[in-house]
């Protein structure tokens, strides 16, 4: 986690050049970096946040999103997404109880603010969007973290032995329930470390299913 973190503070310069040369060339969205470095206050009521990389993954969790609001009329959502596009479309959705934000960058400082400001109550993340250091955090503060319609190709696998297997290991086992998208997902979550009785029924978001029976375990609100 170390190197992981440290390779994030050596490339947060660029991702700064990055959005400043968005703004200057027209193309930024106003407080791009301010929402990405977590400097905007957010509010206290424990959201549930619910992160997706952009619009394809978040498109095809919006029945999920609906779903969860039906179920409890005092919940709000947090969804969070990579790029402004998606931030965009969320709230051209109009849905009651939700506000969209783009992602905090992956690193400590920035997640440490995120979740000091918004205190969100469990973290769902959507497909592959397994970030280490967002994982890493919400386990330390007890904030349960699950995963929908997870994937993991021959690929991506392959990459994260050679590079890091230690990282994903930890990550994933900070995970609290997965459910995957497919059986070889399911096999290389569980060899990667995942550890197997919190995987969930198998789901693909794009598929645009309701089933009943994989609706994650979100925690209760709290009580006064």
């Amino acid at each position: 986690m170390t190197f992981y973190r440290l390779i994030l503070m050596l490339l947060l310069p660029f991702l700064l050049m990055g959005a400043g040369w968005r703004r200057l060339r027209g193309r930024a969205v106003g407080g791009e970096i301010a929402e990405r470095l977590a400097l905007r206050s957010g509010s206290r009521d424990r959201p549930l946040w619910l992160h997706g990389a952009s619009n394809g993954e978040i498109t095809s969790a919006r029945w999920l999103v609906e779903e969860i609001l039906a179920r409890d009329p005092s919940l709000r959502i947090l969804i969070s997404c990579n790029n402004p596009t998606a931030r965009q479309m969320v709230r051209g959705w109009g849905i009651p109880r939700t506000e969209a934000v783009l992602a905090p960058w992956d690193t400590l400082g920035a997640t440490r603010r995120f979740l000091a400001r918004w205190q969100p109550r469990a973290l769902l993340v959507l497909e592959n969007e397994l970030w280490p250091e967002r994982i890493a955090s919400c386990a330390a503060n007890g904030i349960p973290v699950l995963a929908i319609g997870a994937r993991l190709s021959e690929g991506s696998a392959r990459n994260w032995r050679r590079v890091a297997p230690a990282l994903l290991r930890r990550t994933l086992a900070r995970i609290d329930w997965l459910s995957a998208q497919d059986e070889e997902s399911e096999r290389r979550f569980v060899a990667a470390g995942l550890p197997r009785e919190r995987l969930g029924p198998r789901l693909v978001l794009k598929a645009g299913v309701r089933p009943a029976a994989v609706a994650p375990p979100f925690p209760a609100p709290p009580r006064a």
